[in-house]
């Protein structure tokens, strides 16, 4: 707190209470304003914007105490409740900090050094709180038991500590009273400061002492008064003091506290406080008092009637120059607004003000207010004009104002009138000047003619309106002199000399009631109730906020020269940066057609109070020669200076508060662990920033959920459901009012432990189990397979002893009847050459009876089961001595018994192939494998030849021959899968495979189970 103070008489005010103390006055506004954590008192005072937190808003009350840490936080304490810490948005108790508890709640001051806080309670006891660390003293320590009232840093880097036994330096062993004297008896240092040359000042009692640098001995300084209190200047080697009824500075040179004058009175007056700047404020009983001017006169008193929380008790400057007060009931702040407001008479209906060049304005307001020309210096001069429509600076820098019967020039000090057309007379809606001096005007009521004044005369234009007959809002000229025309219905126009050019909803104009035209260079801005609007080579562009709504209400808009925007509309000053346009006109076609901007405004909370009237007048913001820009509201008016703008160009620093699960925290460490279940939490972070944290914004994501960060704006906590188990890491960034963006942020790591059915060894048993049960299903399938196959062909089987049965029974027994006939009529047969003929007949039928009874036989009984391999030689052996083609065939694998059908099947396919491979392929060489493997059986034949052409291929062999459909057929009956494999050129590889439960005899001797394990 001691470095946070300072003062200079020179910089006593700012430059502007100086120049203007009418600038400084009292407006102050009492509005509640709704937000996520709390509602506060809101308003201004004077320079100031003024918010105001009580206890119903969660804020301590009635301390004496309070500081900034190293990370930003506001810290108060020696009130009722304890000690409580302030981001800027909320409020918060301390029972620990860091895990280590405090040492009890009554606390007398809290005080940051070299980032470390440290607390002295109301029964003698210090505690330093650093970087987690909690270190105590106490009287084993050195302290004396009684209650320490400020805490300061030495430069040889001791710590001293006022006590009401005197002042205390710690060593980093013990604690030593360095005051009063050894031998002497103890006596209170009631108020202690460090000023700027390191000297420490104490008070006692009505005394001051004085220890300088590398001094141990404390010497009194004399004063003109006896002094009751001390205030620390930061950056002087001064300090200030206060008797019953004067105020003291300190006076280096004469080493002794002198007398300062004042012009305010002082008698109810407690306390002082000077800020870094030189501003004084003054603790009352009335209030709290702004004074201003090099003579300290008051310029205004804050009560409690007016905002106030309470009576103060403490006051405190942040390291962003805002202003804190502890108070009896709450907390107030005040911190520098970013316009200027200027002073109006009261009860003004409506406000025209037109910017001069010399830093003056003029200004009128509703009936029987008159025109006010008010210099720079305060000085007002009033011209007689009631009551004034329109003000105006021209392109020349004259100004011109308009009532209901005259229009006056206002130049040089010189005042020059004309009286307006009978038609004119009544309400002036806008007018303007154009490159050629000429001044344009409308009035709506009682006609709605454009009209023109030039030396002294005045000319109507119809022929130059837009549309006849539409309200005709605003006239504006741009830099190649063209007349634009804002028209209520959606309606704008441009005359150039005689040539007039119309727009309206058919050319994509969509602003609606057009109050606002700004042209530069090849682009001009059309604003109005609707929208703002962006018109450049006949198109029009639509610019809207970032999340597609339009702004709206729009009543005055100003491009300058480094191509920003700046508008006014019902919420206050809206600013665009050039950067911002161009990149959102590029991109507009993505966010249908509009461009949509990030951008900045400027609210009451700035110090742009109310909006703009509607209609008129117009426009209701307007730039000076010197870059300031001018508003008008409906009770208020001000200027802002876009290059000199206040920013704040540090990013918050950032914090994650903790994370909640079912209504318990967990607050923020390395290796959090959640327990299991965790699947729904809440994530708390925030950032710490006291002058608007209501305009911070945040983003975050959490790893392996969010695929992009989450714009939260100005939420500070994140929400996630049916997270499982696993490792995450939580990120947050944040920017400040002025968009300033901390992109370290903060960072939490955490896991969630998994259930008993959430644990990998538990999801891998299921695996395995969910694995064998497929496996175990795959078996019983295969099984289910082979009892099929094994009932087709036993039925099979039947079949052929059936047909075979037949076969004898019937035909074989037919044919051997028919024989015996034969042969008992060739014995009446008595030539010899025709009995000889029958004979050879009936030799013929005895042999087709014996090959039908083999037949027969083959039916009933199938031949025992053929070697494959012996098969395939004998088949391939012969053929390749005709052909002389090198043929081998081998057997890989442990032969096996096979199923009879089974090895009579593969026997046909595999010697089909084989004959095909000699007749078709044109090889040097045929290959022939039987593999017996302990899953399938398989028959693979290839050869080196010319491959089978692609169409026969397709066609599943050639036209006319059966040889591919007959092996497709025999290998479907048996279950197999024959699969060919050619490519043109480089041979042929038919590979018919079979499941081993199938092939094998082997497999039909086992039962089901003994065939699954």
């Amino acid at each position: 707190m001691e470095n946070s103070r300072s003062c200079s008489e020179k910089s006593m005010v700012p430059q502007l209470l100086r120049r203007c103390r009418w600038f400084i006055r009292f407006l102050l506004l009492t509005a509640l304003v709704s937000t996520p954590a709390w509602a506060k008192t809101e308003g201004l005072f004077g320079a100031y914007f003024h918010t105001a937190w009580t206890q119903s808003d969660g804020a301590p009350t009635g301390g004496f105490s309070l500081t900034q840490d190293a990370n930003g936080w506001l810290w108060f304490a020696g009130g009722t409740g304890g000690l409580y810490r302030f981001d800027g948005y909320k409020f918060e108790r301390m029972d620990a900090i860091d895990g280590n508890k405090l040492y009890e709640s009554t606390i007398a001051t809290v005080n940051d050094i070299d980032g470390a806080l440290w607390i002295c309670y109301q029964f003698g006891v210090i505690d330093r709180f650093k970087d987690g660390v909690l270190t105590r003293f106490g009287e084993k320590e050195g302290l004396p038991g009684s209650t320490a009232l400020e805490v300061v840093k030495n430069p040889g880097g001791t710590i001293s500590a006022a006590t009401y036994s005197g002042v205390y330096d710690w060593d980093g062993k013990r604690w030593t009273r360095v005051w009063p004297a050894a031998g002497q008896p103890p006596a209170p240092a009631e108020k202690m400061l460090l000023i700027a040359d390191k000297s420490l000042i104490i008070r006692a009692g009505h005394t001051i002492f004085r220890r300088k640098p590398g001094e141990s001995d404390f010497k009194k300084l004399d004063s003109d008064v006896e002094i009751v209190e001390l205030y620390n200047v930061n950056g002087r080697s001064t300090f200030w003091g206060a008797s019953s009824d004067d105020f003291v500075e300190y006076d280096p040179v004469a080493n002794r506290m002198r007398k300062r004058v004042f012009e305010a009175d002082l008698k109810d007056v407690n306390k002082m406080f000077i800020q870094h700047n030189g501003i004084i404020w003054l603790i009352a009983e009335s209030g709290l008092k702004l004074l201003g001017g090099d003579s300290h006169k008051v310029v205004d008193v804050l009560t409690k009637e007016r905002g106030l929380s309470g009576e103060i008790n403490d006051l405190f400057e942040d390291r962003d120059g805002n202003l804190w007060a502890y108070t009896s009931n709450g907390v107030d702040l005040f911190r520098r607004v970013k316009s200027h407001d200027v002073e109006l008479p009261k009860n003004l209906q409506r406000v025209v003000l037109a910017p001069d060049n010399d830093g003056s304005f003029w200004m009128s307001g509703g009936t029987q207010q008159p025109l006010r020309h008010i210099a720079a210096d305060g000085f007002i001069s009033m011209k007689q004009m009631d009551p004034v429509e329109s003000i105006i600076r021209g392109t020349d820098g004259v100004i011109w104002a308009a009532d209901h019967t005259r229009l006056a020039r206002y130049a040089n000090g010189e005042e020059q009138t004309w009286d307006l057309p009978d038609k004119l007379q009544y309400q002036v809606q806008t007018m303007v000047q154009d490159l050629d001096g000429a001044v344009w005007m409308i009035a709506n009521i009682p006609v709605r003619d454009l009209w023109r004044f030039q030396n002294g005369q005045w000319e109507k234009h119809s022929e130059r309106k837009g549309f006849d007959g539409q309200w005709l809002l605003y006239l504006y000229v741009d830099e190649r002199n063209r007349l634009w025309q804002g028209y209520s219905g959606n309606r704008l126009a441009v005359a150039d000399g005689a040539t007039v050019t119309r727009y309206d909803s058919k050319n994509g104009l969509r602003a609606g009631s057009i109050q606002s035209i700004v042209s530069r260079g090849d682009h001009t801005w059309v604003a109005g109730d609707q929208a703002l609007m962006l018109l450049r080579n006949g198109k029009f562009i639509t610019f809207s906020r970032s999340d597609g709504n339009d702004f709206k209400g729009i009543m005055g808009t100003v491009e300058t020269a480094d191509g920003d925007l700046w508008f006014i509309d019902e919420s206050g000053i809206v600013h665009i940066t050039a950067a911002e346009i161009a990149s959102a006109a590029k991109k507009q076609t993505l966010n249908g057609g509009n461009a949509r901007v990030e951008f900045e405004r400027l609210d009451y909370r700035d110090g742009v109070i109310g909006s703009p009237r509607t209609v008129r007048p117009l426009p209701a913001l307007t730039e000076t020669p010197d870059g300031r820009l001018w508003y008008v509201t409906l009770h208020n008016a001000g200027w802002i200076d876009p290059k000199h703008i206040m920013r704040n160009k540090v990013a918050p620093p950032v914090q994650v508060m903790g994370v909640t699960v079912d209504d318990k925290h967990f607050a923020p460490r390395t290796g959090l662990r959640l327990p299991e279940r965790s699947e729904s939490l809440r994530i708390d972070y925030t950032a710490i920033a006291l002058t608007m944290a209501e305009r911070v914004r945040f983003r975050y994501r959490l790893q392996g959920v969010d695929k992009d960060w989450v714009d939260a704006g100005n939420r500070r906590s994140a929400y996630y459901t049916n997270l499982g188990p696993g490792d995450y890491r939580f990120e947050v960034l944040a920017a400040n009012e002025d968009g300033v963006w901390n992109l370290t942020g903060a960072t939490q790591e955490f896991s969630i432990e998994p259930t008993l059915v959430q644990t990998v060894w538990f999801r891998a048993l299921c695996a395995a189990f969910a694995a064998f049960l497929l496996w175990l299903l795959h078996r019983w399938w295969l099984h289910r397979q082979l009892q099929q196959v094994r009932m087709r062909m036993s039925e099979r089987l039947d079949e052929r002893t059936r047909i075979a049965r037949e076969l004898h029974d019937t035909l074989l027994q037919a044919v051997q009847g028919l024989v015996l006939k034969i042969h008992a009529t060739i014995a009446r047969i008595s030539d010899q050459e025709e009995r000889k003929m029958i004979e050879g007949a009936l030799q013929s039928a005895d042999d087709v009876i014996a090959e039908g009874r083999e037949r027969v036989q083959g039916l009933r009984n199938l031949e025992p089961e053929r070697d494959l391999l012996s098969s395939f030689k004998a088949e391939g052996e012969s053929l390749a001595t005709a052909a002389k083609v090198e043929f081998i065939a081998q057997e890989t694998g442990k032969p096996r018994p096979l199923h009879a059908i089974v090895s009579e099947e593969l026997c046909a396919v595999g010697q089909e192939a084989i004959k095909n491979a000699f007749r078709h392929a044109q090889a040097s060489k045929i290959e022939v494998e039987v593999h017996y493997g302990e899953q399938e059986l398989k028959v693979i034949v290839r050869d080196n030849g010319q491959g089978i052409p692609a169409d026969i291929q397709a066609a599943g062999g050639r036209d006319g021959h059966w040889g591919m459909v007959g092996m497709q057929e025999r290998a479907k009956k048996i279950k197999a899968k024959l699969v060919v494999r050619s490519e043109p050129g480089a041979g042929t590889e038919l590979t018919l495979s079979l499941p081993a439960q199938l092939a094998y005899q082997k497999a039909d001797e086992k039962s089901f189970w003994k065939k699954l394990f």
